[in-house]
């Protein structure tokens, strides 16, 4: 799946990941991407102070971890770590078949391999090519959806997610569109 460029206004934001305060103390954001019919988990470390000063001059690592809504992950992007299932599960407190079990699970919820196998291997292993932003960057691109998403529960965000996968092939988003007219000239 590589690297996409994420299309912000396309990008349909289903839930948060991590601490309440996502900026201050580290966390993510679930997305799901109708144009590629992909979910993009987001995620970063926060610094650990929700003082303005340090904030201010806080650069966050941003990671991103693709994956197709009906693959398992340890056949898909997690293969690499197929055999240390064992291993990555105890990290956690979990057993390998509890995790396999997570590599399967429904769309919205298999971020939580991802996750795990970030608490083993660290984030680096998830995407080798993190970028960098500011804090005042991280408000402005993240900050919406934080909002938009904070109080959602997980059977909203599985109705967000359903509707957008359902208009997907009936209402193409900009990018698909723009990128039609590009094709048709």
């Amino acid at each position: 799946m590589g690297k996409r460029k994420t299309n912000p206004e396309d990008d349909v934001a289903l839930l948060s990941t991590g601490d309440v305060n996502a900026l201050e103390y580290g966390g993510g954001l679930l997305y799901y991407q109708p144009e590629y019919d992909e979910f993009l988990w987001v995620f970063w470390d926060g610094p650990d102070d929700d003082d303005e000063e340090v904030l201010e001059d806080y650069t966050y690592r941003v990671y991103m971890f693709r994956y197709s809504p009906e693959e398992d992950l340890f056949d898909g992007p997690l293969s690499w770590a197929k055999d240390e299932l064992e291993s990555i599960a105890s990290t956690v407190g979990m057993t390998e078949e509890e995790l396999r079990k997570l590599g399967r699970a429904p769309p919205l919820e298999k971020w939580h391999a991802a996750e795990v196998v970030r608490s083993h291997w660290g984030p680096d292993n998830l995407d080798h090519d993190p970028f960098e932003q500011s804090h005042a960057e991280m408000k402005k691109r993240y900050d919406d959806d934080l909002d938009k998403v904070a109080q959602r529960s997980f059977d909203e965000a599985k109705k967000v997610y359903e509707r957008a996968r359902k208009d997907r092939d009936g209402n193409p988003t900009k990018a698909t569109r723009q990128l039609k007219n590009k094709l048709l000239r």
